[in-house]
């Protein structure tokens, strides 16, 4: 999230987990707008330094399958529901990817 809380309990847990020695990532995620998402940002690397930040943005089909579960996707009957689950899983699906290659560095 961008809101100023959610900023700062970042910020709070890295330096809570930095002693630790592990890659730390912070993922952004259910923002909307991509200026609240560079601001935060850049926020968090002016408090931290440079780090690796991922963002994944809000999605109302992806949260409702996440929700509703797949009998409520079963019931969906327009492809362009079909076409934004699979946009969201792809986006997913390189932060993750991401996420796996900074563990093998």
């Amino acid at each position: 999230m961008t809101d100023p809380r959610s900023i700062q309990a970042s910020i709070e847990t890295y330096n809570l987990v930095k002693p630790s020695g592990k890659p730390i990532v912070i993922i952004i995620i259910n923002y909307i707008k991509q200026n609240k998402y560079d601001d935060a940002v850049q926020e968090l690397q002016s408090a931290l330094g440079e780090l690796n930040v991922y963002g994944i943005r809000a999605t109302t089909l992806f949260e409702r399958v996440a929700k509703d579960g797949n009998d409520w996707y079963q019931n969906i009957h327009n492809d362009h529901g079909e076409f934004q689950l699979n946009k969201t899983r792809i986006m997913h699906e390189l932060v993750y990817d991401e996420i796996i290659k900074l563990g093998t560095r």
